[in-house]
């Protein structure tokens, strides 16, 4: 076994900035009683919504002029409140099937469980009892059935794709949504099977196979296993949602494309601030999406109403995950709510909610998902597999083994509202380690990998990892290592600090160069040097209060480590990196700016130091402000695989190729404006130097990593999004290069 002297934390990102990445302050989301006395019951007709009484509203809408729908179900009624006044649309209050041609008002109904309305005002109806949909027209109030055939007495079936909707085969119908084509979407439910109503009035399934389950994801969506829909919502891009209560998920898919799961996954109490994907959901229902692509959630049997952003962060809008009835008037956050179901929203993006058995309908004002913040801690080490055995000890890992470290509950102090964590991890391989990788405790093994060894000597490199079940996080190794993990921050909603601004890579100093304040001589043994980033050619402000650094070293020798923190402070027992073989190494920081925004190094044996920097931290609020993001890590490009654009073949020495980040299977926004990467070259020689920028920008005199040796190494990287949203690669050598995404910065 080798021996590791680590100072107090190897690597990486060693010093940690008060409240990095914070969003501007918003107005508080307040919430209100919109309709219904609190007492099951029927009546209140043509007066104030408030004063009258509703019977259990499984599904809410609001249409374009702000009127709110709402299925009145154990009322068998459709019923509305338009400018506070409450009126009866359809269903007469005895449940049956009849009245077609005739007065909406005069129909029955049979337990409606979903109502949606159109641009033309048309009310659509899942007239659930009743295997149907029907249609009150807005031009004269007739009520007609538009799809189904009715029950009979199977309770529906499934039939008629192809053909004319009113005559096909329906099965528990639960939810409805229409895009803004006009195209009714149906959760046809007890057939496992989304289907379509075209304008010409044709029926087809555009997801679901027909088997009960959850699988499917990443293939065609009528290909999925699909549970029982409870509820669709369809957003401006036309992208289809459901909300799968009892396997606690929310999934989306375009018509004739890709199914994904873009919430829940787990059954259990709420946990915010961290991925969607994955995170706890108790029986989902209601489904809304807002003007920001915001998605909602009625997380029912947690008593909370949750939002997920366009970057998939989850977090509570309403509740406390108490039931009861409590809160108007005060904030959303603050209120009690009992099993919330349908959802709508209005064009100021208010949220209306239907609060099930508070028989209810209640409206959050100024609706607004939090971002995520960063949150330091002082460098502490949450396992070490040396150590004695034990949950964040020994034994070492075997080779082919995954094992899971639960970070909230370790010594370090780490809140359970931790979203994603700022590690820094190191292995002490037995041998060759052909990778390892870090991802969230509860998702699948993503295809990616955090570090590599193939020489079996002692590696260290950053990782940005969301927080998984129980906040843990789970390491994979390919081959038997010893694995050590400090932790040094983590990302929440719940803090404040500053916000991230993105730059075009620029190299502040470099000792090779002729003798200056930012270039030689090299540095001296035991020695310290400060640079002032402000005074630098890099066009950083001097209100800058930390710097996202690459940091490369080209070693006279043995370099046992180098430090880096903010001038004027006492210098940390970290290191940010070593080079025990004298090797040309690079890796990134998180450093705070010091006296005059001076950054000071201390090397331990004689050294050429390069700093190249890619961002730096603020106040929020200034032009081109940015927030972090996590995501599940997820590989980019490889360019081992087949040709195509994030594919083969090698990138030749010399050459440059830029890859479109978001348009990679990893799900990314074209709202992101830098990406938290790892990146992984594998040469067939000698590479001097890779260097990473924003494509249509001029290629920057840096380096992200270097392998004269032609070994693989990996470094991690923020870099600015470009044209497109993409990023250029540059090789001094011939080498495939793998690119991992974990995170990207938006406003």
């Amino acid at each position: 076994m080798r021996h590791l002297r680590i100072t107090a934390c190897s690597n990486a990102v060693v010093w940690l900035i008060a409240g990095l990445l914070a969003t501007v302050p918003i107005e508080a989301q307040t919430i209100s009683a919109t309709a219904g006395t609190g007492t099951p019951g029927y009546g209140g007709d043509n007066a104030a919504a408030t004063s009258a009484q509703i019977d259990t509203a499984y599904g809410t809408t609001v249409s374009a002029n702000g009127t709110i729908y709402f299925t009145d179900t154990r009322n068998q009624r459709v019923r509305k409140v338009a400018n506070g006044t409450i009126t009866t649309v359809a269903g007469t209050g005895v449940a049956g099937y009849g009245g077609d041609g005739g007065a909406a008002t005069l129909a029955t109904l049979s337990y409606p469980r979903a109502v949606a309305v159109d641009s033309q005002g048309n009310v659509y109806i899942a007239d659930t009892g009743n295997c149907a949909i029907r249609e009150v027209v807005a031009a004269n109030g007739i009520m007609e059935t538009i799809a189904g055939s009715g029950c009979g007495s199977t309770g529906g079936g499934f039939a008629g794709d192809g053909g004319p909707a009113s005559a096909a085969q329906l099965s528990y119908p639960a939810g409805l949504a229409i895009d803004s084509s006009g195209n009714l979407y149906i959760a046809d439910s007890w057939n496992y099977r989304i289907r379509e109503v075209t304008a010409d009035g044709k029926i087809n399934t555009i997801a679901g196979n027909g088997s009960h389950g959850s699988f499917g994801d990443g293939g065609a969506a009528t290909q999925a296993s699909l549970g029982l829909i409870e509820s669709l919502a369809v957003d401006a891009s036309g992208d289809v949602y459901l909300s799968d209560a009892y396997n606690h998920v929310v999934r989306k898919f375009a018509p004739g494309g890709i199914i994904s799961t873009v919430a829940g996954g787990n059954f259990g109490p709420a946990t915010d601030g961290g991925i969607a994907v994955g995170a706890n959901l108790m029986f989902p229902k209601g489904l809304a999406v807002d003007s920001k692509s915001n998605l909602f959630i009625s997380d029912s049997l947690n008593s909370r109403v949750r939002g997920v952003s366009p970057e998939g962060i989850i977090t509570t809008v309403a509740g406390t995950g108490t039931s009861g009835y409590a809160g108007d008037g005060g904030a959303a956050s603050s209120a009690l709510l009992d099993s919330p179901a349908g959802l709508g929203v209005d064009s100021n993006d208010d949220l209306v909610i239907s609060d099930l058995l508070n028989y209810r309908l209640r409206t959050e004002s100024n609706v607004a998902l939090p971002k995520d913040w960063f949150v330091p801690v002082t460098p502490c080490r949450i396992a070490d597999t040396r150590s004695a055995t034990g949950e964040f000890g020994g034994p070492t890992l075997a080779g082919g083994t995954t094992r899971s470290f639960p970070i909230p509950q370790s010594a370090c102090g780490i809140p359970a509202t931790a979203g994603a964590y700022s590690l820094n991890i190191t292995v002490v391989p037995s041998g060759s380690l052909g990778y390892l990788t870090v991802w969230p405790t509860g998702q699948t093994k993503p295809n990616v990998s955090t570090l590599n060894s193939w020489g079996g000597i002692v590696v260290a490199n950053a990782a940005v990892v969301p927080a998984g079940s129980d906040g843990a996080i789970s390491v994979y190794v390919s081959n038997s290592t010893d694995v050590i993990i400090d932790i040094n921050g983590y990302f929440t909603a719940d803090g404040g600090g500053s916000a991230f601004y993105a730059l075009t890579p620029c190299r502040v100093a470099d000792t090779r160069a002729a003798s200056g304040q930012f270039g030689g001589p090299s540095m001296g043994a035991q020695s310290t040097r400060s640079f002032p980033f402000p005074s630098s050619a890099c066009s950083i402000p001097g209100a800058a209060q930390a710097y996202s650094i690459n940091t490369t070293v080209v070693p006279h020798g043995t370099l046992e480590y180098l430090s880096l923190w903010p001038t004027g402070q006492t210098k940390p027992l970290v290191s940010t990196l070593n080079s025990w073989t004298g090797k040309v190494v690079a890796n990134a920081a998180l450093v705070p700016a010091g006296s005059g925004g001076a950054v000071s190094v201390f090397v331990t044996d004689p050294t050429d130091v390069i700093l190249d920097i890619n961002g730096y931290f603020g106040v929020t609020g200034g032009t081109g402000a940015l927030s972090f993001y996590p995501v599940v890590p997820c590989r980019v490009l490889d360019t081992r695989s087949s040709d195509g654009p994030f594919g083969g073949p090698a990138i030749t020495g010399g050459t440059a190729r830029p890859f479109a980040v978001p348009q990679s299977a990893c799900g990314i926004p074209g709202t992101a404006q830098a990406y938290s990467l790892n990146v992984t070259v594998v040469p067939d020689g000698p590479l001097p130097y890779l260097t990473l920028w924003p494509t249509g920008k001029s290629q920057p005199v840096v380096s992200t990593l270097n392998s004269f040796d032609g070994s693989v190494v990996a470094n991690a990287a923020i870099v600015p999004a470009g044209a497109n949203g993409s990023v250029s690669v540059f090789a001094a050598g011939t080498t495939d290069v793998i690119l991992d995404i974990n995170g990207y910065f938006a406003p």
